[in-house]
């Protein structure tokens, strides 16, 4: 059976070479089941098309089934957290302390145990702490002679005779412990005259006006500031740098002892 052509057959007609009507009957029978043929063909391919179609929205809701019952679990865990949370936060209002303020608050008492001993270990006894304090006492003697010294010279017409040689700057009695000293001096002086011990507050209190006393005196652009036009040029060099050197031995000494110092 031959391919039913509906162009050639009007082309046929219009050239008069159509003459029988068996002829006919046979391309009207073609043209049926050409027509048949398309309208199966189209079926198969609308129906191939609709499954396809079924196929990917079933595969959509099941990535939606599952999105959704993600975002139900994640919801439930976030509602599990904050729960946990709301009764730890219960739990640390009944305690008083959580377990962090607990342990810092250890660290504190242990800090300020130990700076009470290191600072009583300066003074061992009567005849140690007067030795000290008069060794210290001479120190503050001298330099509130130099504060005067350096005051009435300030504005009078001889400031330009007067020198500063290493000899004239009253150094610290020990360089080394300076704070430490300065502030169990202090403990001991209120002690003594209270008749009682002193507090672990009262060390940490002591040991920072200690830090911020040295600091005024010895920082070196303070020091400077206030008598460096007055240093003698073959001095001023060795001067200046033992002054940065007890500013850094300031420094680090308060670094070394206030880590986890209770405030006061």
């Amino acid at each position: 059976m031959g391919h039913y052509n509906p162009l050639r057959r009007q082309s046929l007609r219009r050239r008069g070479e159509m003459e029988s009507t068996d002829e006919d009957e046979d391309e009207e029978t073609n043209a049926a089941e050409f027509a048949a043929n398309e309208r199966e063909i189209s079926r198969r391919r609308l129906a191939r098309g609709n499954r396809a179609r079924r196929e990917v929205e079933e595969q959509m809701r099941r990535v939606r089934e599952v999105q959704e019952e993600r975002a139900r679990r994640a919801e439930m865990e976030a509602e599990m957290e904050e729960i946990r949370r709301r009764l730890t936060e219960m739990d640390t209002i009944e305690n008083a302390y959580s377990t962090s303020q607990l342990d810092a608050e250890r660290a504190a008492e242990r800090a300020a145990e130990a700076m009470t001993e290191a600072l009583d270990a300066q003074i061992s006894g009567e005849a140690e702490a007067y030795a000290l304090m008069n060794a210290w006492s001479l120190y503050e003697s001298s330099w509130s002679k130099l504060d005067e010294r350096i005051k009435k010279i300030r504005f009078s017409d001889s400031s330009k005779h007067v020198v500063i040689q290493m000899c004239d700057i009253p150094w610290p009695p020990d360089e080394s412990v300076m704070l430490t000293q300065m502030a169990a001096l202090e403990r001991w002086t209120k002690r003594r005259d209270a008749n009682k011990e002193s507090k672990h507050e009262e060390s940490s209190a002591a040991y920072r006006r200690a830090f911020k006393r040295a600091s005024l005196r010895w920082h070196p652009d303070k020091f400077a500031a206030k008598f460096g036009k007055y240093l003698d040029p073959k001095h001023s060099n060795e001067i200046c740098q033992r002054v940065q050197s007890i500013s850094q031995i300031i420094n680090d000494e308060w670094s070394s002892r206030v880590v986890n110092f209770p405030k006061s």
